[in-house]
């Protein structure tokens, strides 16, 4: 009896299921999704401003655009505002008036960042329509509707990018075809 009356006054322990309750040092899926979607478009689209053809900033291949994608079907909707404020700082960057503060000097870079947004938007959204879910690309059907749903969608931010510069002043008219190779 002696011993169970002192298994009574230990203090009860318990075990805690870090699957059933994470750390409040972990972030959210959506959280992790919208960091790594930022910055790996940073990176992608710092790294494609080597690639560009001069005179123009227009890149043969923009990479930025697939992780903007990627980061859509990965963390969702949610991750859309990171592909606009990661677009925004690296048009931002080599924005001709970048050291100017007014905001009509930040209203082109936003205009490109929202075309970027919106492209990875509805290319996400031409993914999940129609190839099935979940989406493994290991079948040739769904390599095929991915890349058709890359195609489709990709002219979305070079167009609304161009139209921007166009409107601008920034590209002159004869230049407005050779832009459109990039972003």
């Amino acid at each position: 009896m002696h011993f169970e009356a002192q298994n009574h006054l230990r203090p009860q322990t318990r075990r805690i299921d870090l699957a059933q309750h994470p750390s409040s040092h972990t972030l959210p899926p959506w959280r992790a999704a919208f960091a790594l979607t930022l910055l790996g478009y940073l990176m992608a689209g710092w790294s494609a401003l080597t690639l560009a053809i001069p005179p123009s900033y227009a890149s043969p291949l923009y990479p930025a655009a697939g992780v903007a994608v990627a980061g859509v079907l990965i963390g969702g909707w949610r991750v859309l505002p990171a592909v606009a404020m990661a677009a925004f700082s690296v048009n931002l960057s080599i924005s001709p008036q970048h050291a100017n503060l007014d905001m009509a000097a930040r209203l082109l870079p936003l205009l490109i960042g929202l075309g970027a947004a919106l492209q990875a938007g509805v290319g996400a959204a031409l993914v999940r329509r129609h190839a099935r879910q979940p989406l493994t690309l290991s079948e040739p059907r769904d390599l095929a509707v991915f890349l058709m749903a890359s195609a489709a969608s990709c002219g979305l931010s070079s167009g609304l990018a161009n139209t921007a510069l166009w409107l601008t002043h920034t590209v002159q008219t004869s230049q407005v075809p050779f832009s459109l190779v990039g972003r």
